[in-house]
């Protein structure tokens, strides 16, 4: 990949503080495998109709609300 690209993508993600330096480390390798799949603008995004996602998730989960 691109290591322009993918120094783009890295500087847009914030890691939270609550991971180790090993944690973060995982995270930024992980990007570096898979920068192919990250769009960093809107035209990027290709609709596609074959895929549907499904999340399960807690009913009484309370999720932040602030975007």
């Amino acid at each position: 990949f691109d290591p322009t690209r993918i120094d783009e993508i890295i500087s847009k993600i914030e890691v939270g503080p609550d991971l180790t330096e090993g944690q973060r480390d995982r995270v930024m390798a992980l990007v570096r495998v898979f920068a192919d799949t990250f769009a960093l603008s809107l035209a990027e995004v290709i609709p596609v109709d074959f895929m549907k996602h499904k999340l399960h998730v807690n009913p009484t989960a309370t999720l932040p609300t602030k975007v």
